[in-house]
């Protein structure tokens, strides 16, 4: 696994594998196990679905909008100098 997820109290949830074999995590004593988008065409129809919720946002068209317009003026950053600019309090 790849990823961790930290819940609103700052708890880190590590996922892991199960006695079944399968990727999982625990909340609240339940296991849940992960799941991954797949080629299967109902996965893709719902993933398609998920897409098009996704572009229809106002918020998040928007917010590409603005970071396109921030590329095209040169406003590009690395990770490093956003951590940098975290870190200073400048974001």
């Amino acid at each position: 696994m790849y990823f961790k997820l930290k819940d609103q109290n700052g708890n880190i949830i590590n996922p892991f594998i199960n006695a079944n074999h399968k990727p999982v995590i625990r909340l609240n004593g339940k296991e849940y196990e992960i799941l991954a988008p797949s080629d299967n065409d109902n996965d893709s129809n719902f993933m398609s679905a998920l897409i098009a919720d996704f572009d229809a946002d106002p918020e998040i068209q928007q917010m590409i909008e603005e970071s396109e317009q921030a590329i095209e003026k040169g406003q590009v950053f690395s990770t490093k100098q956003v951590i940098e600019m975290i870190k200073n309090g400048e974001i």
